[in-house]
């Protein structure tokens, strides 16, 4: 009997893997410079961009809010500890 944690995670993969398949262009590239930026190569590790898909697209952890400064740069900030981070 499969642990129901893997059975969730591999749900998890085959939605995200089933939404890339049919992103716009603009999104693959987001997809692909994100990939790149977590050290992805597309020729070598293409198979696994759906990871930066979905980094991509998780939701925040609770208390987190995303903002964005004076300069335009997006910051996030958790309420509860008072604390904001760019990354």
């Amino acid at each position: 009997v499969r642990d129901a944690k893997e059975a969730a995670r591999e749900m998890q993969v085959a939605a995200a893997k089933e939404k890339q398949a049919t992103m716009d262009e603009v999104t693959k590239r987001e997809v692909a410079e994100y990939a790149e930026y977590l050290g992805m190569s597309k020729e070598e590790d293409e198979h696994l961009f759906w990871i930066a898909e979905m980094a991509l697209t998780a939701p925040l952890p609770a208390g987190w809010g995303e903002h964005q400064d004076s300069s335009g740069n997006i910051f996030f900030f958790h309420r509860e500890s008072n604390t904001s981070t760019y990354e």
